[in-house]
């Protein structure tokens, strides 16, 4: 199997720690929120070999996005991804993609638009499991009742990204 790389990027958030197989971001994350010798062994396991502590093309495209939207010039990442997930959490994330920039919704509204009415849980539950971070949005859902809830790097880092996208369109939308 192909090896996986990782790099280093920095953001005004903190620093942050990215994986990319040869077909894309398989990982990105808050490097105060990893445990790195772990996610290490996760990838190399996959690949039966160390993960490559170097950038590849992906990755160098990755941080040039992560730049432009941090920046306020990108609404819309091309970054190609490689998750990795079980059926479930791939339908989740896939879900979570479709939250469109400056728009928050709630666990209750995906569970509901995965038809999965009473699931909101295990919707929540996928959704804190998220490995890509920023690209896959999960900090644009939110508790039903409008308050910000968990995030992997932090409810205030959660609070600056929204504060981010509402900067840079002409209102936040809920979806609830």
């Amino acid at each position: 199997m192909n090896p996986f790389y990782s790099s280093y990027i920095n953001s005004p958030l903190g620093a942050m720690i990215a994986v990319s197989s040869d077909n894309g971001v398989c990982h990105l994350g808050f490097l105060d929120s990893v445990q790195l010798n772990d996610l290490y062994q996760y990838y190399g396991q996959l690949s039966g070999q160390p993960v490559l502590k170097e950038a590849n093309q992906h990755l160098e495209f990755l941080e040039q996005e992560l730049d432009q939207y941090f920046h306020g010039n990108l609404q819309e990442f091309e970054s190609k991804l490689d998750l990795k997930g079980t059926e479930f959490q791939l339908e989740v994330w896939t879900a979570l993609c479709s939250i469109v920039y400056g728009v928050t919704c709630s666990y209750k509204y995906l569970a509901n638009k995965l038809e999965l009415r009473n699931s909101y849980r295990a919707v929540a539950n996928a959704n804190g499991k998220n490995p890509v971070s920023i690209l896959v949005p999960c900090h644009r859902v939110i508790g039903s009742d409008g308050t910000l809830t968990g995030y992997s790097g932090g409810l205030d880092r959660k609070k600056r990204l929204l504060q981010l996208e509402l900067a840079n369109t002409p209102q936040l939308h809920t979806l609830f």
